[in-house]
């Protein structure tokens, strides 16, 4: 029985060197799923290197057809579709990254998380709309797919939630490790919001009506970053001001009433800090 690595990376028919880039980079990317160390994004990069393949499989065909049969018509369709496709599979590599929280451990600054919070739903949105274009776009619209495209937010939930997941544990755990650094106001406040966190990705898991993802994603990565930077840095000002049980309140209050609009309000307003309370 073939593995999921050779189903994927497998490219039926001609092979030419225009598409030896292509070829390669499902490749890399077929390996790094496969790998049972890779715990994000898994079912968004299985449909991006399926599509991709289907793709590559589609362009040799051409290349074949303009050599023997129609020439300029089928020259002119793959070429068009080479440079998009390889400029998605080279972006993609980055999926197959380290978590963010990974990068951000020694991150003593929580403009840094916040940031990483709002890079995370950039990438998140540029990689769902060019994975959908891929399907799409003109120039691809006449290959084959074996996955429905219409099945691609479905796969784009489990991931997400699948993230949720990591951001949910990494938000006990690192509190449990701090919490001696909290006073017993303080501590009342964040063990209060624990459980609303599980709350939030419940409602995500059941449907809710609302995509709360982006929201989800950016507050929860703003509650690790007030534990770790309070615990963890010599700025007193930012310690003592991140770790009061006002700014605590309201890092509590925000979990409690999660709104669409509040999604596009920038962390920092509601954490009422200057930019060096905030240890910049």
């Amino acid at each position: 029985m073939a593995t999921l690595h050779e189903r994927l990376s497998s490219i039926k028919g001609p092979h030419f060197s225009a598409t030896q880039m292509i070829k390669d980079l499902i490749e890399c990317l077929s390996v790094t799923l496969s790998s049972s160390s890779l715990r994000r994004n898994t079912h968004t990069l299985c449909t991006a290197i399926s599509r991709s393949r289907d793709l590559c499989e589609s362009i040799n065909s051409l290349i074949s057809a303009s050599f023997n049969e129609d020439g300029w018509t089928s020259f002119d369709a793959y070429t068009a579709m080479i440079d998009p496709l390889e400029e998605f599979l080279l972006e993609l590599t980055g999926l197959s990254e380290n978590s963010c929280i990974s990068s951000l451990s020694g991150e003593l600054s929580i403009l840094e998380w916040i940031e990483a919070g709002a890079l995370w739903a950039k990438n998140r949105k540029t990689t769902t709309a060019t994975l959908t274009s891929l399907f799409e776009a003109a120039h691809f619209k006449s290959a084959a797919a074996e996955v429905d495209l219409k099945d691609l937010p479905l796969f784009r939930q489990h991931d997400d939630i699948a993230f949720l997941d990591e951001l949910t544990r990494e938000s006990s755990s690192r509190y449990i490790a701090q919490k001696s650094q909290f006073s017993p106001r303080s501590r009342t406040h964040l063990e209060a919001t624990l459980p609303k966190l599980n709350a939030i990705q419940s409602k995500l898991r059941l449907g809710d009506k609302y995509d709360m993802t982006e929201y989800s994603v950016k507050f929860m990565l703003i509650f690790i970053g007030v534990v770790e930077v309070t615990a963890k840095t010599s700025d007193k000002e930012a310690q003592q001001h991140l770790g009061s049980p006002e700014v605590l309140s309201k890092v509590h209050e925000y979990a409690c009433t999660p709104k669409t609009s509040r999604s596009s309000q920038h962390p920092v307003q509601f954490l009422g800090a200057s930019r060096i309370a905030l240890g910049q």
